[in-house]
């Protein structure tokens, strides 16, 4: 996961570098919303009409990973320590 987030990181400065800007956090949350809004849609028609195929729900899902990446970065948060301490979090919740 982690050379996964390092290539979403590298690629996200690229297109920044190419089109002169610095996306910060708040260009990434309301990138994500918006892409979690666009996955909602896809499930919702995914359920009620069977349509869209797993590569449209894989296509949204990389999109809002590829946000969160960079909501992460914006707040020096590491998401693998974030997903192993919410993952320790749910077990004791749950007591698993």
């Amino acid at each position: 996961m982690k050379k996964m987030i390092e290539e979403v990181e590298n690629l996200q400065k690229e297109i920044d570098e190419k089109f002169g800007r610095r996306s910060g956090a708040v260009f990434f949350l309301v990138d994500m919303v918006q892409e979690v809004g666009e996955l909602a849609e896809v499930i919702r028609a995914k359920e009620f009409y069977k349509r869209p195929p797993k590569e449209v729900l894989e296509d949204e899902i990389g999109d809002i990973f590829y946000s969160l990446v960079g909501v992460a970065k914006n707040y020096n948060v590491n998401m693998e320590d974030a997903i192993k301490n919410r993952i320790i979090g749910l077990k004791k919740r749950f007591s698993l």
